[in-house]
């Protein structure tokens, strides 16, 4: 009986690690294919403390650069971008990072981007822009990460 119990078990946690893994590749395969850059534009608030669109851009697209992941045109068929918003409120700033592709709804035979992976933070500049850069890299540095872990295949130049 206990045999049998913890077979269950590790069937049934088994099963579940593997819906994880499916959905980390949904929300994140792009078959390692350059992507577009979108970076929202920035309230007066954020450029009181010295923070520029251009400022947020070139962190963004060094990063996205560096990775091989960078393309400033629409590819056919590759509609994927990074879509990047902060958001600076007296001394409050919220940054979001999202993952945007094209999917697919089988059901009513359509296309359209979807957001399918995000990450965001919240806190205090102290007005200092260079920290709210510093937690824009964090948030690019887990993108990344987990990017190119579900990628990794495709990046493989080999």
């Amino acid at each position: 009986m206990l045999w049998t119990l913890l077979g269950i078990l590790l069937t049934a946690s088994t099963v579940q690690a593997q819906a994880v893994s499916d959905w980390r590749r949904f929300d994140l395969f792009g078959s390692c294919r350059p992507m577009r850059l979108v970076v929202e534009f920035l309230s007066p608030d954020a450029q009181a403390v010295g923070l520029t669109k251009e400022r947020i851009q070139l962190a963004a697209e060094s990063r996205l650069r560096a990775a091989r992941l960078y393309t400033e045109s629409w590819e056919e068929g590759n509609y994927a971008y990074l879509y990047i918003n902060i958001n600076v409120v007296g001394p409050a700033y919220s940054i979001s990072v999202q993952y945007k592709k094209q999917v697919t709804d089988r059901v009513n035979n359509s296309n359209g981007t979807a957001t399918t992976w995000d990450t965001g933070i919240t806190g205090t500049h102290g007005g200092n822009a260079n920290h709210i850069v510093q937690h824009l890299s964090g948030r690019l540095d887990l993108f990344l990460a987990n990017y190119l872990r579900v990628n990794e295949s495709a990046c493989d130049p080999s």
